[in-house]
């Protein structure tokens, strides 16, 4: 519970004096996206190189990492100066994991199958560095997060009336860093961004393994 409060006022700190300085200027954007999520051991199944010179390869690239992991959130931004941008968030990232087969061995046929999903939920608050900053922006990205962490089970409608609980919780302080690309058309701007993720930096028990992951993803901001 200490950690949940020092990383809550950790961000508000920085949400009060991003807002004094943003006082004479009042711009805010807010923006909705979605795209991959990527754990750190399945990189090379899914970004294999020798998917990228055709369509049909990438289609194959898109439709594993969907499979492998995925996110969607939304964010808030305010610019500091010319270079330097504010950014606050919150997302959820889920990982399907393994499947579960539960089988009639009498007529060797399948009754039904269960998913076991990890997912991830950060909050996180951080800075944007513009090293281009006009209708097209260039800039790199880091920040910390707040994660919740928790697994999950998927099961089909028909045993929707059976209690099969939720796995164990934690909660962990991270990092993302990565690269970000913005095209301003005015009224909204598009945003594509890049970013490597520690869920767990900090607040790690004994034997607990790093949770890393790569996100790849698309926003529209308005």
């Amino acid at each position: 519970m200490k950690k949940i409060i020092y990383t809550i006022g950790f961000i508000l700190l920085i949400g009060i004096v991003t807002d004094s300085q943003l006082s004479a200027q009042k711009i805010i954007n807010v923006g909705f996206g979605l795209g991959l999520s990527t754990p750190n051991d399945k990189l090379s199944d899914v970004y294999n190189s020798s998917r990228f010179p055709g369509l049909v390869e990438a289609n194959q690239m898109f439709t594993e990492g969907v499979a492998t992991g995925y996110h969607f959130g939304m964010k808030v931004r305010s610019p500091l100066n010319d270079n330097v941008t504010f950014v606050g968030g919150i997302g959820y990232n889920r990982f399907p994991q393994y499947e579960i087969k539960v089988d009639d061995p009498i007529a060797d046929t399948t009754f039904f199958s269960l998913a076991v999903v990890s997912n991830i939920v950060p909050i996180s608050a951080g800075l944007n560095y513009y090293i281009i900053n006009d209708v097209i922006g260039i800039y790199g990205i880091g920040e910390l997060a707040y994660s919740y962490i928790f697994s999950s089970i998927d099961y089909p409608d028909e045993l929707y009336s059976y209690p099969i609980e939720t796995l164990e919780s934690d909660s962990r302080i991270g990092f993302g860093a990565g690269v970000g690309f913005d095209i301003n058309f005015e009224l909204l701007l598009v945003n594509i961004e890049a970013k490597y993720n520690n869920a767990n930096l900090i607040g790690q028990v004994e034997d607990e393994e790093t949770k890393s992951y790569v996100t790849f993803g698309l926003m529209v901001f308005f």
